[in-house]
């Protein structure tokens, strides 16, 4: 019973890590790109956690407004489902 009450005190003390359209996060410029225009963010900005929870899906291709090829889909984790 103890370790249950400690383990919501957990859960509920965790603060969400801020997730920034940054290199930091999503070191490929391409990538960022796809994502500034998908989500209409602009590079450095705080990505919504709306945002990060509810995506199911991102379409990721030579169809959005960049000039290149995605190489590097780090920071895809951040996106929870």
């Amino acid at each position: 019973s103890v370790n249950i009450q400690r383990e919501k005190e957990s859960r509920v003390s965790e603060k969400s890590e801020e997730v920034r359209l940054d290199e930091t996060y999503f070191p490929d410029p391409e990538f960022r790109d796809y994502l500034s225009w998908r989500f209409q963010i602009n590079e450095g900005e705080i990505i919504p956690e709306q945002i990060l929870n509810e995506t199911k899906e991102l379409m990721v291709g030579t169809t959005h407004a960049g000039n290149g090829f995605i190489e590097d889909l780090t920071g895809i984790e951040y996106f929870k489902n």
